[in-house]
This record gives C-alpha cells, sequence and structure tokens, in this order.
C-alpha cells in the first residue's frame, strides 16, 4: 500500500477576501500542489475538518473536494496495482487533470524529464534489487547535479552533446549539496568519480530506453575516454605485514579503549576479508567454531570464510559483548577518523603517492600513509598479505567473494614487486 497524505488549506488575508483552497500532496518525499477550483473567505474555512464550514444545503464546495480526495486515493491505489511504485509528480499531476477531465483526449502525455526518470528507476529497480540506503542516496545524488545541471532536461531528447556538456558541468562547475539540502559550488570531480557516474547515466538511459520512454542509444555508445578512469592508476593502501603486526599488537592505555577497540575491528577487517559494512552486521549467530558465515551486503552472496588464529583471538576477546553483534562496532565515521589517529600514533609516515585526473590534467600527491587510513585497508590488507604469503589467488577469491580474476590483477602485481625487492637481499652489496 503506497503510503500518501493530502492537506486542504486556506490562506489568511485582512480583507476576508475569496481566496481559492490549496491541495498539498505529500509522499515518497515529494509535496507537490495540486489546483482544485474551489475558492472560499478565510472565515468560511473550517481547519480542524479542512473543510468548508457552510449551512447551506445547496453549497457544493465540500462535495468537491471529497471528490478530488477521492481521485487522489484512486491514482495511488491504480499505481500500486499495476506499477507497483509511486507516480512522478508530472504524471500525479496528469492523472488528476485526466479525472478532472481537464486532459483533451488527443492531448499526448508529458514526456518525462531525466529527473522523473531517474525517480522512477530507483524506486522501481531498488525494489526489485533490495537497495541498501547507500544505493538510493547515489542515485539521489545524480538527481540533484541534473537538476543544477539542466532541471528540464526531457529523456527522449538527450542528444550526445547533453552528455558531454554534462562530463563538462562535472570537470567545472559541479554543486556540492550539504545535508540540509543547501547547494553551493563544489570542487571538480576526478575522472574516476565521473566514470562511475556516467556508468549510472547509462544504466537509467537503459531502463527508460527497456521502458519505451528514450528511443535513442547513448546507454551503448556514450563511453567517452577520461584519463586513468579504470581506478588502476593507483596502488590499492595496505598495510605490510610488519605495518598489521605493529597495529594489532599495540597496547593502548586505559584512556585510549576507544581506539583498541577500533583497532580490533579493522584488525577482524584485515584477518577475514570481510568489509566493514559486513562486520558491521556480522552477529554472533554466523559464528561458528571454525567458519564465520556472511552474506555480503555489497553481493549478497553467502560466503565461509575459515577463522585463523588472529579473527579467532579477536572473536573470543568480545564474546561476552550484550546484544546479537559479534562485535562492538561503531560507525563507519568514527572509525576513520580513529584510524588517523591510531596511525599519527604509530608513526605511520611512509609516503603514499596519488595521482589522478581531472579532465586531461594530471595531478600528482603525496600523502603520509595515516592520513589515507581508512576503514578500506581491511580487505585490501587480506588479499595483498594473502598473496604475499603464497596462498593462490583462487582461493583468496572464494573467501573474499570476488568472481572476476581480473580484479585481483592490481593486487598481484604489488605482490610481484614485493617479491622483487625481497629477491633484491640477495644481490651483492
Amino acid at each position: 500500500m503506497l503510503k500518501y497524505s493530502v492537506n486542504f488549506s486556506v490562506k489568511n488575508n485582512k480583507t476576508d477576501d475569496v481566496t481559492r483552497v490549496r491541495l498539498i500532496v505529500f509522499f515518497n518525499g515529494n509535496r507537490p500542489e495540486l489546483h482544485v477550483g474551489v475558492y472560499v473567505k478565510p472565515s468560511e474555512w473550517d481547519k480542524e475538518s479542512s473543510r468548508v464550514s457552510s449551512s447551506n444545503k445547496k453549497d457544493t464546495r465540500n462535495k468537491e473536494l471529497n471528490r478530488i480526495e477521492e481521485y487522489i486515493d484512486e491514482i495511488f491505489k491504480e499505481y500500486d496495482a499495476i506499477e507497483k511504485r509511486f507516480p512522478t509528480v508530472e504524471e500525479l499531476k496528469y492523472k488528476f487533470a485526466e479525472k478532472k477531465g481537464k486532459v483533451k483526449e488527443n492531448e499526448a502525455k508529458k514526456e518525462l524529464t531525466y529527473i522523473e526518470t531517474i525517480e522512477l528507476y530507483s524506486s522501481e529497480v531498488g525494489k526489485k534489487n533490495s537497495w541498501d540506503k547507500s544505493n538510493y542516496n547515489r542515485f539521489n545524488k545524480l538527481r540533484n547535479h541534473i537538476f543544477y545541471y539542466n532541471a528540464k532536461l526531457v529523456t527522449n531528447k538527450i542528444q550526445e552533446e547533453d552528455l558531454v556538456n554534462l562530463v563538462k558541468y562535472f570537470h567545472e562547475n559541479p554543486m556540492l549539496i550539504r545535508s540540509n539540502g543547501k547547494a553551493e559550488p563544489g570542487p571538480p570531480h576526478k575522472n574516476t568519480t565521473v566514470s562511475r557516474t556516467l556508468k549510472d547515466v547509462r544504466a537509467v538511459l537503459r531502463w527508460a530506453h527497456s521502458k519505451g520512454v528514450y528511443q535513442g542509444d547513448l546507454h551503448e555508445t556514450f563511453h567517452p575516454t577520461l584519463k586513468a578512469a579504470n581506478f588502476g592508476i593507483n596502488e590499492p593502501v595496505f598495510f605490510t605485514w610488519e605495518e598489521l603486526m605493529l597495529f594489532y599488537n599495540y597496547k593502548f592505555d586505559i584512556k585510549q579503549k576507544h581506539l583498541e577497540v577500533t583497532r580490533d575491528i579493522v584488525a577482524f577487517c584485515c584477518f577475514t576479508s570481510l568489509r566493514y559494512s559486513d562486520v558491521f552486521n556480522l552477529r554472533k549467530s554466523q559464528v561458528y567454531s571454525d567458519i564465520i558465515v556472511v552474506k555480503t551486503q555489497k553481493t549478497v552472496d553467502a560466503l565461509k570464510i575459515d577463522i585463523n588464529d588472529y579473527s579467532r583471538e579477536i572473536l573470543l576477546k568480545y564474546k561476552d559483548i550484550k546484544g546479537l553483534k559479534a562485535l562492538p562496532v561503531k560507525s563507519e565515521k568514527e572509525i576513520n577518523e580513529q584510524l588517523k589517529v591510531i596511525g599519527e600514533i604509530l608513526e605511520f609516515d611512509r609516503p603514499v603517492n596519488y595521482t589522478y585526473f581531472i579532465g586531461e590534467k594530471r595531478y600528482d600527491e603525496v600523502y603520509p600513509f595515516r592520513e589515507i587510513i581508512s576503514s578500506h585497508i581491511g580487505r585490501r590488507t587480506f588479499i595483498v598479505n594473502g598473496l604475499n604469503l603464497g596462498i593462490p589467488a583462487e582461493v583468496i577469491m572464494k573467501w573474499t567473494g570476488h568472481q572476476d580474476y581480473q580484479t585481483m590483477k592490481p593486487y598481484i602485481a604489488i605482490v610481484d614487486n614485493l617479491k622483487k625487492s625481497e629477491m633484491n637481499k640477495f644481490n651483492k652489496k
């Protein structure tokens, strides 16, 4: 059942002049105002009942308001039963006008804007594929960018030039939308970010094409060349074995208990290959004597991960915590902030090169290792150190859930370089 609500209201005026009744429909984060064609004096309006307070039996205004409310109810019931989704704002307005007899039989239905298409895509595909909050947020960000790029962009009229200019928008003047909804000019997007966004743009167009909303083929043909957009230009950030042991064995003082917990959680990721999102959701019931059984949040695949001495030690340390969760997890924001503090304590200062492109321009930056440590380091550390210890890539992929050998190549390249540096120890001084 689609949830919505309606609100009839009247604006007061000092002279009690006749004014229109406003109708606002609240649904799916939207609140469009519809024209109902009913007029009253503010003094005639009963706020409690949201109706006209009239003793005149011939007054038909309340009947009209009741009929309008029935129209709205019918529209949402139809979309729930047939489309299995909320209508867009434009669809609601069109259907409402249709029910009121304001749409001529030969009048063509207005084509969807790209913003409306994104909303429909998120609603239908998100429900079908059980999206988590991060996926909905991703496409909401795309929607917001399109709003500032060209809010009137019609899906079926999108040309290659529109997408070329969209890339230019991301490289030159993207808007940054704050959590409070306010927007301000943001920093240019890196080619890697633009490439990811274009993948989502094509996904929406591909879906729109399958629904007959979009007749073009840019979802198949628009693949602009963006330098270093395939993420292969920088090595994954990871703990070497020596760094991992220093990280794992460090004794925090009693005032640093919060840092110790963060260290243990991230170390658990390093020794199991689990993403932080999966460790956050890990329950005691998923931990057995020798294995952990998880369905990863990203792929929903069931994985069996063998427990080693390090991961077992961490699990035993927190076996008596209250609740269903296996570890005393905290927000990813806290984890990332506290990891940088730990990195400073442990003097993780080795330089890490970071290269990226914005359009054609290359940027080379160097950061101390402690500044770029994040919750993502656990999975990468597991893979690199596993390969370096001689565990076959095929076995590691069983634990990590990787299905494409290509995704392992950057890690294998790192290990090859590590082996080369180790062999140099045999060279004569």
